[in-house]
């Protein structure tokens, strides 16, 4: 699975980054964002279909759950197919 930020660093506060991501069939995907600690930031679950074209376009806007802007630095981002377990990761800089 290709998975890449339009954007890397990103300032949230200009607007938000959008990450493409290829799909060769309709699928469940979660979207998890992490600190480099392990901590969890961000979990977002959706639908993609195919019918949109394989090429797919997702956005965060560098909320946290609770809707906080989160702190300058640098997450992993995990891209999970629920579907097919298959699973990518990209690293997401944040610069205010």
């Amino acid at each position: 699975t290709s998975f890449t930020p339009m954007n890397n660093p990103f300032d949230p506060s200009d607007r938000p980054n959008q990450y493409r991501f290829t799909l060769s069939a309709d699928a469940e995907l979660e979207l998890a964002i992490y600190t480099l600690t392990g901590d969890p930031v961000y979990r977002k679950a959706f639908q993609a279909a195919i019918a949109n074209g394989p090429v797919q376009i997702i956005s965060w806007d560098g909320r946290n759950d609770n809707g906080a802007i989160v702190r300058n630095g640098v997450y992993l981002l995990y891209l999970t197919n629920l579907t097919t377990g298959e699973k990518a990761t990209l690293k997401q800089a944040i610069l205010r």
